[in-house]
């Protein structure tokens, strides 16, 4: 097993696993904006470790990604809250716990996108949640 992938396995899946992710297919969504904002913040910070962050009453929107082998077995979740401003470390995405979101009302789920990586054989769920349509 490479180590991308063995990482993934072992439940660190904080961030994609190198620069040949792909999307899964062309779709376009009314996100795409927010979606590359989070992808390009991602491949820069996706693996600091950070205490999620529990207070999202000024969190715009969250990002759940769910990291699949091979469309198979699920090996990873996590999300990220975009907060306008960032914080005093100026940065806009938290890690957050989807207990968290749920409590803050950001439950609609209003977009997704699927992204690939075919030298890892991994597959990531984007998905997008706002507070209540």
């Amino acid at each position: 097993m490479n180590n991308a992938l063995l990482s993934f396995a072992n439940g660190d899946c904080s961030s994609l696993c190198c620069n040949s992710v792909q999307p899964h297919n062309a779709c376009r969504t009314p996100w795409e904006p927010e979606i590359a904002a989070f992808l390009s913040w991602l491949m820069h910070n996706g693996g600091t470790k950070s205490e999620p962050f529990t207070d999202l009453m000024q969190c715009s929107f969250c990002i759940r990604i769910t990291t699949k082998i091979d469309w198979g077995r699920v090996c990873g979740v996590v999300e990220y809250g975009f907060f306008p401003g960032g914080g005093s470390d100026g940065n806009n995405f938290k890690l957050v716990l989807a207990s968290s979101r749920i409590e803050s009302g950001l439950t609609y789920l209003c977009a997704f996108k699927n992204f690939k990586c075919e030298q890892h054989r991994l597959y990531f769920m984007i998905d997008i949640f706002k507070r209540g349509a």
